[in-house]
């Protein structure tokens, strides 16, 4: 239940204002209607100090598939798009998204065009979602382009989702790696260094190399800490910047473990994506810039910007996924197929599908290399501190 400030006309045609509760805009005026014989001129809801300013992030893969759900069911049972919007920003529990919701309900019950409205809300809502939606406005199919919305978010999310339970466990053996070599230098090898000091036998280098790596820790441990916090923190904002996502997307390329996933991720968004795009009645120049921003990769964004200028002057999209040789072969086969056989968008859909099980399987593939290089690495930076804590002892049993 929201509430409202109202301005009102009685039935003598006076002026009245006031506030009143009500679930919408809509059930307001028939309230005021039924109630209070009076006809609603205007009414803006009392916004509570949670619902202050816009919000400062894009809407998440997982919202916007949750948006996009509810909407094609909503609107598949004839429900008006206003009414829905409603509906939908009234149930939210999210305030910033509340409140982003609630500013599309407004200004769609005021007349906008939906992909208006999404388009007002700044970069919270990806350009993908904002040209599919004006393309089903246009053609009249908005509940269809919707749903289709629901499908590549959810495919998105899902493939994010992989990530991100992929790099779970090397994040976490990474930093046990970290604690244990804290551990071993902080805690362990100073009660060492009595010892090997007054045994008066020459420290192996590996034992001088983590006494003084243990001093130095010991020592400036205050300013080691901080330092580090910094220089991560710094990294991540580079890495966002234009430069740094190209210098990531670039590794990621070279990396023999990694390159077959980021492809295989890049070429199942393009895929889906490209196929809702030209099914939803874009121009092919426009669905593949549009399809560039989606895929995750600087330099296969580059890569397809390139070829939308060959295509732009003649050249046919088989040829052109084949000259730019970023994508598996399968890629290019299929799309030649769906172009002799005019249904280019359903072939992208079946392949889409099937790049999404390959990115599960290379996924798994690349956790099975994964772990097994991070496991000997652990053992190899902890093994070689426990032999350098030991080689001096076997040196004094040697000189005894």
């Amino acid at each position: 239940m929201a509430q409202f400030k109202y301005k009102a006309k009685t039935a003598a045609g006076a002026t009245e204002t006031g506030t009143a509760d009500a679930e919408s805009i809509i059930e307001l005026r028939k309230i005021m209607l039924k109630d209070k014989n009076l006809y609603l001129i205007s009414a803006e809801e009392i916004r509570s100090k949670s619902f202050t300013g816009k919000r400062d992030k894009k809407v998440s893969l997982k919202d916007l598939s949750m948006i996009c759900k509810q909407l094609n069911s909503m609107l598949g049972a004839g429900v008006t798009l206003v009414r829905s919007m409603d509906i939908l920003y009234q149930q939210t529990a999210d305030p910033k998204l509340k409140e982003t919701l609630r500013d599309i309900y407004e200004d769609v019950q005021k007349g906008s065009m939906f992909s208006d409205a999404l388009r007002k809300q700044g970069e919270c809502f990806p350009p993908l979602m904002i040209s599919i939606v004006q393309s089903g406005e246009a053609s009249g199919n908005l509940e269809e382009v919707i749903g289709k919305l629901a499908s590549q978010f959810e495919a998105d999310n899902r493939i994010r989702q992989q990530v991100v339970s992929a790099t779970v466990y090397p994040a976490v053996l990474l930093v046990l790696i970290l604690a244990a070599v804290v551990v071993l230098l902080v805690f362990v090898m100073p009660t060492f260094v009595g010892m090997f000091t007054s045994s008066g036998v020459a420290l192996p280098v590996p034992t001088q190399i983590v006494l003084n790596s243990s001093n130095f820790l010991v020592k400036w441990w205050y300013l080691v800490f901080p330092l580090l916090g910094i220089a991560i923190y710094v990294f991540t904002r580079w890495i966002k910047t234009p430069k740094g996502n190209y210098f990531k997307s670039k590794a990621y390329l070279k990396l023999p473990i990694v390159k077959e996933t980021v492809i295989n991720i890049a070429s199942a968004r393009f895929s889906r994506t490209l196929a809702n795009l030209i099914s939803s009645g874009l121009p092919l120049i426009n669905s593949i810039e549009i399809t560039s921003k989606v895929v995750g990769n600087a330099i296969i964004e580059n890569a397809l910007m390139e070829m939308r200028d060959d295509i732009r002057v003649g050249m046919n999209l088989s040829y052109g996924i084949k000259k730019i040789n970023v994508f598996p072969p399968v890629v290019h086969s299929m799309i030649a197929i769906g172009e002799e056989s005019g249904d280019i968008d359903s072939l992208l859909d079946k392949l889409a599908d099937f790049m999404d099980e390959e990115v599960a399987t290379s996924i798994a593939r690349l956790m099975t290399m994964l772990e097994p290089l991070l496991i000997v690495f652990m053992g190899g930076v902890v093994g070689f501190i426990v032999v350098a804590m030991i080689l001096p002892i076997f040196g004094v049993y040697e000189t005894i």
